[in-house]
């Protein structure tokens, strides 16, 4: 399963963006069983991404994850 940071990083890559996560995408993670979140979102022209855009780049991120 690929991690959220790799997801939102695809999905910035495809709407032109660049995720940083150091300024301005900030992931949680409770420790509640629900697994890592997206805390506070600032990408200049671009929305948060919803569950089901993010879930459409799970090949996509194993891909990625597995050539790293």
């Amino acid at each position: 399963m690929a991690s959220l940071s790799t997801k939102i990083k695809l999905y910035c890559e495809a709407n032109s963006k660049v995720a940083d996560f150091q300024n301005n995408i900030k992931l949680q993670d409770d420790s509640d069983g629900k697994g890592a979140y997206i805390k506070t979102w600032s990408v200049d022209g671009l929305a948060k991404p919803t569950d089901s855009q993010l879930a459409s780049y799970e090949t996509a991120g194993n891909t990625e994850e597995s050539n790293n």
